[in-house]
């Protein structure tokens, strides 16, 4: 038996991964991810930093709708036709406030909550990105008011980010807190949308720089935006 160096787990000798961790058993060379130059293990696909794909090697399989070769472990979609033949999301269960993980969580956890507010189940960003949605997304739901590509999530310097994908509802978050806002940001309160406007005044430029007068109301006379219903 032989011990992961990473998490100390006793392994075969003749495994070449963990079967505790997944890091690899044997003594590797650093290599540097080629988006944001971060130290990477030899051997892991993707950058745990920025979920770039570092190396391209892994053993193949073939599509089952179209029996194309591809890259099992690496590739998500066929290169030929299309068909999904891996995934970018770990699912966790949460069943009477016990996880049951379905496969391996290593990326950012987000959580599915029920009507109650409790976690009804985590999903693992385990490549760095995921595409959330009612179609052939990464995280699907049974929802109707989510377009079947609605948003995408995506890890970039150490941050999660979110983009909304053009769905008909559009991508909110939740504040409970004072947020700065800016030009064209749009507030769902209550059922209201309420778009916020700057006006220009005071800009960079003195309002006399070239003779155009100000849009809103003159009281206050120092008025720099407007809320839009």
């Amino acid at each position: 038996m032989t011990a992961c160096a990473f998490c100390g787990r006793e392994n075969d000798e003749a495994s070449r991964f963990c079967m505790d961790c997944g890091k690899p058993m044997s003594v590797s060379t650093p290599v540097s991810c080629p988006r944001c130059a971060r130290t990477v293990e030899e051997g892991m696909p993707f950058c745990g930093h920025c979920g770039t794909r570092v190396i391209t090697t892994a053993s193949t399989s073939t599509c089952g709708n179209c029996s194309a070769p591809f890259d099992l472990g690496v590739d998500v979609f066929c290169a030929r036709c299309g068909t999904r033949v891996g995934e970018r999301v770990s699912v966790e269960d949460d069943v009477d406030g016990l996880a049951r993980s379905r496969t391996r969580t290593t990326g950012p956890r987000l959580s599915l909550l029920d009507e109650s507010g409790g976690v009804a189940a985590r999903f693992s960003l385990d490549r760095g990105d995921a595409v959330v949605g009612r179609g052939d997304a990464d995280i699907r739901f049974d929802d109707v008011y989510l377009s079947p590509l609605h948003a995408r999530l995506e890890v970039r310097d150490g941050e999660l980010w979110v983009r909304d994908l053009g769905s008909r509802n559009g991508t909110w978050t939740f504040i409970d807190e004072p947020t700065r806002l800016c030009d064209g940001d749009v507030m769902l309160i209550g059922s209201q949308l309420i778009r916020f406007r700057r006006l220009g005044y005071p800009g960079p430029h003195p309002p006399e720089a070239d003779a155009t007068r100000r849009m809103g109301s003159v009281t206050p006379s120092a008025d720099v935006a407007v809320l839009e219903q």
